[in-house]
């Protein structure tokens, strides 16, 4: 979490889970600019705000398609929990866009 704290009872919701898949692609490529490569940028869903702390880090892990949003709604669903499947998939698409973008 932000605060350094660790949760293990906690659900790992969408936001969260975003900056920690950023923390591994900045981890494997060593590239710290891309921590804040999409500062500054437009807003891609309504419910997360560019001042948000995770904005770079939803931003980053849309732009290669690695999350996206509620096909419903069209938001990112910040506060939505990410289910075991999910976080797979997720990780799985990391691994592919590192082998393929980096």
């Amino acid at each position: 979490f932000p605060d350094n704290s660790f949760r293990p009872t906690s659900p790992v919701l969408r936001m969260n889970f975003a900056m920690t898949l950023q923390n591994i692609i900045i981890l494997v490529t060593g590239d710290r600019s891309l921590d804040t490569a999409f500062i500054g940028s437009p807003a891609r869903y309504p419910d997360v705000k560019p001042t948000h702390y995770a904005f770079n880090a939803i931003s980053m892990v849309t732009e290669y398609g690695i999350m996206g949003a509620n096909s419903l709604t069209g938001e990112f669903d910040l506060d939505g929990t990410l289910s075991g499947l999910d976080a797979l998939i997720a990780l799985r698409k990391v691994q592919d866009t590192l082998n393929t973008s980096f």
